[in-house]
């Protein structure tokens, strides 16, 4: 008999099998027709799972009915800093490693992979662990190991002033370090530093040069996620829109947000001055992709959760 197979509402197909076959020989067949690994298929029939070791017969599914199939090849993983509390997502294979996820932190982030170690329960995981072990919660935490410091020289004003850092601080934590107020902006090789970005994201070296500037129009923006969570930001009226994208990534992981004031959908290319923003506005944000439930982190502590929809 034909088993008719729905992934999505766009994606039917049919498989051949015996009725006195298992689920798993029916997960077999489709993993050799459509190359989906056994382990990354759950299949329902209304609503029910499919087990491995029942027989086909048992659940008594007629030939014009559809079984729904789970297809978990494509995993999407939320990755916790804890030092930092900074949130990544990424996207994997369930038959992709540990050591693969290492390598994604490493892409994002530039953290070397062997100060990286990927925690659950607190217990580290080995890299030739498999994602597919983990499919019932894909939620990762990660160390990072204690590195050597390294020595900066910071220049403000012409006046020379000589630190040692660890090279998984924020730029926030050396504004905070140093005492000085958030009218300040880093400039490392001709380029501004974000606040909440890494210091070894920018590749510094032992004995490099930061240059302090401070500029004036600075702005405290309330970003408003669903469900009424706020987060403040400050920000200099000539950034672009696109630096709160970067700001909440810091945050949920999450790069895909738009954001509206006073109604109007803002462009990312535009500064906050065009569009008449002044400290203490309000910006609303809202996701472009379907995402579980983000945990907003202030203090190491959960202050809020919310899901992410996909209009906005």
């Amino acid at each position: 008999m034909f088993i008719n197979i729905r992934e999505s509402s766009d994606s039917i197909f049919s498989v051949e099998l015996d009725k006195n076959k298992t689920i798993k020989d029916l997960k077999a067949k489709i993993e050799k027709q459509f190359n989906i690994p056994e382990f990354c298929q759950k299949l329902f029939y209304k609503g029910t799972e499919l087990l491995n070791d029942k027989y086909f017969s048992e659940y008594n599914i007629n030939v014009d009915e559809f079984i729904d199939l789970i297809n978990y090849n494509d995993l999407k993983t939320t990755v916790s800093i804890n030092k930092q509390n900074i949130r990544l997502i990424c996207y994997l294979k369930a038959s992709d490693t540990i050591k693969k996820l290492k390598e994604e932190i490493n892409k994002s982030k530039n953290i070397p992979i062997d100060k990286i170690e990927v925690l659950k329960s607190q217990k580290v995981i080995e890299d030739n662990r498999f994602i597919e072990d983990f499919i019932d919660d894909l939620n990762f935490y990660v160390n990072l190991l204690e590195t050597e410091k390294i020595k900066l020289y910071l220049i403000d004003e012409n006046k020379k002033e000589t630190m040692f850092v660890d090279p998984f601080s924020t730029v926030g934590d050396i504004q905070k370090q140093l005492k000085k107020d958030f009218d300040y902006k880093f400039k490392y090789k001709g380029k501004f530093m974000k606040n909440w970005d890494l210091l070894i994201q920018y590749n510094i070296k032992n004995n490099d040069t930061i240059e302090l500037m401070k500029l004036s129009g600075k702005i405290g923006v309330n970003i408003m996620l669903l469900e009424g969570t706020k987060i403040c930001a400050y920000f200099f009226l000539e950034d672009k829109v696109s630096e709160l994208n970067e700001c909440l990534a810091s945050v949920t992981g999450e790069h895909h947000y738009t954001f509206r004031f006073d109604g109007e959908r803002l462009r990312e290319d535009k500064t906050f001055s065009f569009y008449g923003i002044e400290d203490e506005d309000i910006i609303v944000a809202g996701g472009r992709v379907v995402g579980g439930c983000i945990n907003v982190l202030k203090n190491r502590t959960i202050i809020n959760s919310y899901q992410l929809v996909k209009e906005f």
